[in-house]
């Protein structure tokens, strides 16, 4: 899948998921797009993590998935249903939008929770701590180094018209606070 697939993939699905949560779908696309770049560089829709049980274009573990479905979706569990591009960007990006909505909207700990678990987050310690920080940090700077410009352009994605429709852009960025 190319580069402007998935990210028109991601503005996609990132109206839909703020339908539910309280998020910026603007915002949402390109935090959880960044989110997609470092996990699956090359966009592939059927990527599997020799070393967990991650997988899908933005690499949801198995048990994530499921808790998200059953739980929180009220859908029935299909493990392989993780494979369809749209539908592992809408997972991964509501348990981005609900992580946020859980740290009250810290862009930086809703990544670290993505990628270690929401329990990791507090517990500067704990062995999995720094490695959540690194990959904040990796997604943080692939989200500044993204040309999002030239993929809206390239997908017909009107910023000023999704400004304006009360779904507006703040800040980029939040540090721990």
């Amino acid at each position: 899948m190319t580069e402007q697939t998935a990210y028109k993939l991601h503005l996609e699905q990132a109206r839909a998921v703020a339908r539910i949560l309280p998020v910026q779908e603007y915002d949402l696309a390109k935090y959880a797009f960044a989110v997609n770049k470092i996990e699956n560089r090359s966009f592939k829709e059927n990527a599997k993590n020799p070393y967990s049980s991650a997988r899908g274009m933005m690499q949801m573990l198995i048990g994530t998935q499921k808790e998200l479905e059953i739980k929180y979706l009220k859908v029935n569990h299909n493990p392989d249903k993780i494979y369809q591009p749209a539908y592992a960007i809408y997972l991964g990006q509501y348990e981005l939008a609900r992580q946020l909505k859980r740290y009250g909207g810290n862009w930086r700990k809703a990544i670290h929770a993505y990628n270690r678990g929401s329990y990791q987050v507090h517990k500067a310690n704990s062995p999995g701590f720094a490695s959540g920080e690194n990959y904040a940090n990796s997604v943080l700077n692939a989200l500044q180094k993204t040309d999002y410009a030239a993929l809206n352009n390239a997908t017909g994605y009107d910023v000023v018209a999704a400004n304006t429709s009360g779904h507006s852009s703040t800040s980029l960025r939040r540090e721990w606070t």
